[in-house]
């Protein structure tokens, strides 16, 4: 009971903090519509669809590549189910890679960890955007963004659409792992 007296004064300034954030995150949470409505004016200005879980071709993994210079895989689906050279190839986790060479049934998917595959990406926190490559065995790399951008453990990186349309954005990439400089 006397250790809960002493500690009154700093109980009653944390719960005014608590009680100005928590109006401060109601104010954000009503800009919420007008955001929204904002950011669909400008994707519609610029063209620019997210990435949506529309229609979907299941296919099965049915070899990987002959050389130990890329990492690949061949799938068997291909031109007679609708599938183009360089299509991004996605699964219900995100990024995958994209097509390589398609044959009439099957098709060579070059994965997003070969160190010939890059993709525009973006941090989901501050929206700052880079290009993701892969590093083989390694975990993937994220390069060319503002060496000032607070980054977080943990953040999401998804694909920002600026690929020439191969890549729509917002596919899932990966979580930042670490940070270096």
């Amino acid at each position: 009971f006397l250790s809960g007296l002493s500690r009154l004064g700093s109980l009653k300034q944390e719960n005014e903090r608590l009680a100005a954030e928590l109006e401060q995150l109601k104010a954000q949470q009503r800009r919420i519509p007008e955001i929204m409505r904002e950011n669909a004016e400008l994707k519609a200005i610029t063209k620019q669809k997210d990435w949506v879980k529309g229609a979907t071709l299941y296919a099965r993994v049915i070899g990987t590549g002959p050389s130990n210079n890329e990492w690949t895989v061949f799938v068997d689906r291909g031109q007679a189910d609708g599938l183009r050279l360089g299509m991004a190839v996605v699964s219900e986790q995100g990024l995958v890679g994209r097509t390589l060479f398609v044959g009439e049934h099957y098709s060579k998917v070059l994965l997003a960890i070969d160190p010939q595959h890059s993709v525009g990406a973006r941090l989901t926190g501050s929206g700052e955007q880079g290009v993701v490559s892969g590093e083989g065995v390694e975990d993937l790399r994220f390069e060319f963004i503002d060496p000032n951008t607070e980054i977080k453990d943990g953040e999401t990186v998804v694909t920002s659409g600026y690929d020439k349309g191969v890549f729509p954005a917002g596919i899932p990439i990966g979580r930042v792992s670490k940070v270096s400089k």
